[in-house]
């Protein structure tokens, strides 16, 4: 007795504008086949074979080298780290991490995303997509105030084997509290994950050792626990943790007593003073 297959239902556009069509005419059902993002931790690779195939592989602007000067930059959101590595923006941020996954996961960059037919911007911190969504290109800026840390650890202990890779952004605000934080950790070069509950513990406080320890703490329960390895990797991100607040704390406190303090209120403005001429 024979058994029919269904007929795979795969389509190649040549173009973005191809692509966008595809998108807006098969919406849901639409399942994209371009490769894997190393910067996004995100792999197009697989498909079902009932959806709608869009093999965009051969679409420039998925893997576009990096465009742009010193402030900001753009890049496809495919794009090997061979043809990004020269830029000098990127040079300067990215690839000067352990981890450029983990910097980008905390980094203030845009992402442009493929839906319905359309293209949406959203932050790379807050990105989620459906099924039938893709990420078409990021964006990035120079951190002009950010102070980024990170730390690394290796273990090689059989079946509690791993590596951790922890990085944090942090940008104190004119009154000397956090302004914004974020922290993402990274197990064996998986796609970051963010410490949330340690950022919302610290963001619009002051970076206090007692409040960096409590973070720490935060920044392990992030890893759930679920085998040797993750369990072992909870344990490092508490030591690693505890190892980047301190940097970072003391990073923030020279960045602070950097700035020029603030006039208090009712202090006279200092006026050069004059010198009275000499009658002759």
């Amino acid at each position: 007795m024979a058994f029919g297959q269904q007929q795979l239902s795969i389509v190649t556009p040549r173009t973005l504008r191809d692509a966008l069509g595809l998108s807006f005419t098969y919406r849901e059902q639409v399942r994209w086949l371009i490769g894997t993002s190393p910067l996004l931790a995100l792999a197009y690779t697989h498909v079902p074979r009932e959806a709608r195939i869009v093999d965009a592989r051969g679409v420039h602007e998925f893997a576009a080298s990096a465009f742009g000067d010193e402030t900001k930059v753009r890049f496809g959101a495919f794009a090997t780290e061979e043809s990004l590595r020269g830029h000098p923006l990127l040079d300067r941020t990215l690839f000067a991490a352990a981890s450029p996954s983990v910097y980008l996961a905390v980094a203030d960059a845009l992402v442009e995303v493929i839906s319905l037919g359309a293209v949406r911007t959203t932050p790379v911190d807050g990105l989620l997509l459906a099924p039938h969504e893709a990420p078409l290109a990021v964006e990035l800026a120079q951190p002009v105030r950010d102070v980024y840390v990170q730390r690394r650890r290796a273990i090689r202990d059989g079946n509690a084997s791993h590596e951790l890779i922890v990085g944090g952004s942090f940008r104190l605000g004119d009154d000397g509290k956090l302004e914004r934080v974020r922290v993402a950790l990274s197990i064996d070069g998986e796609r970051p994950a963010r410490a949330r509950l340690a950022e919302h513990h610290l963001e619009r406080q002051h970076f206090s050792s007692e409040r960096a320890g409590v973070a720490a703490r935060l920044c392990a329960e992030a890893i759930a626990p679920e085998d040797p390895r993750t369990a072992a990797a909870a344990r490092s991100a508490l030591t690693l943790g505890l190892a980047l607040f301190r940097e970072a704390r003391i990073r923030c406190d020279e960045m602070r007593r950097g700035r020029p303090e603030p006039r208090r209120r009712g202090t006279p403005i200092p006026r050069p003073s004059r010198k009275k001429k000499k009658r002759r």
